[in-house]
């Protein structure tokens, strides 16, 4: 018989922290599970950990590294689940992650069900966010818009959010905090070019999107434009800042930004980062 639940986790030389989460997925209270590691090229010990979980409904998978977008899909690719349900190898999640998205599921048409997380930096700062971990996905619908973007390095979640609205998928959520996402990595969430590259392609994918929301468009184009500044591209910069203000030129902190990151441009002071 098929799992309900195919869990997916994306992992590169993460042999020192990957034992907790799958940990945390063996002590599930939900018990219909398979869990799918793809290790994306790592270097480490990372594969004989997971070897060391004796659980037939654990599955190991190597891939030459593509990112973590392309072992997600790859993890799909594996799957035998009717939902999907993404997580991180540096995060954690509640006993209860599966057993309330399989609840909220069996009550209601949800092609996709919310839960909300923690920070592991702070456990008070609850938010709804559609991170990996929060969210779990029928297989079909996340096949059907075409699964992760590859070409994105940062906000791929967003980004894969997005696609689904717009191809009319049913949201649900859940009030129960059952993921505590660690924000303290150096992953693609602090890497500014991850950042500034992952936009530019996102830019001009939802080209329609950012042309109908102006707020939305002018925080993106804003935060680019500070990402390139802040690692040399200051013509860039500039560009980006003036676009994201002439989306809503009212705003005067945002023409502020321009002023101030055009001085800085003309005066050599951008402080590109070293990374």
């Amino acid at each position: 018989m098929n799992p309900l639940f195919s869990v997916v986790i994306p992992a590169f030389n993460r042999a020192s922290i990957i034992g907790k989460i799958i940990d945390a997925i063996l002590k599930q209270s939900f018990a219909n599970w398979q869990l799918i590691v793809v290790d994306d090229g790592s270097i480490d010990n990372t594969r004989e950990v997971v070897h060391t979980f004796q659980d037939s409904r654990i599955q190991y998978f190597f891939q030459h590294n593509a990112g973590v977008c392309a072992a997600r899909n790859r993890g799909v690719q594996q799957a035998t689940g009717m939902y999907i349900a993404f997580v991180d190898s540096d995060d954690y999640v509640s006993e209860n992650w599966l057993a309330d998205f399989s609840s909220a599921f069996n009550q209601n048409r949800y092609d996709v069900v919310v839960c909300k997380r923690s920070l592991a930096s702070d456990l008070a700062d609850v938010a709804n966010s559609f991170l990996a971990g929060a969210f779990a996905i029928d297989k079909k619908i996340f096949e059907a818009v075409g699964g992760y973007d590859e070409k994105i390095r940062f906000g791929e979640n967003t980004e894969l959010k997005w696609r689904l609205e717009e191809a009319g998928a049913r949201f649900g959520s859940i009030q129960d905090v059952n993921l505590v996402y660690d924000n303290t990595s150096n992953g693609g969430s602090v890497n500014r070019v991850n950042k500034l590259n992952s936009f530019l392609h996102i830019s001009e994918k939802h080209h329609k999107l950012f042309s109908e929301n102006k707020a939305l468009a002018q925080r993106y184009y804003q935060v680019a434009g500070v990402d390139a500044f802040r690692i040399g591209r200051t013509k860039l910069a500039n560009k980006l800042l003036w676009q994201g203000y002439t989306r809503k030129p009212q705003n005067i902190k945002a023409l502020a930004r321009v002023m101030l990151y055009g001085m800085r441009g003309v005066l050599g002071t951008n402080n590109p980062d070293k990374k």
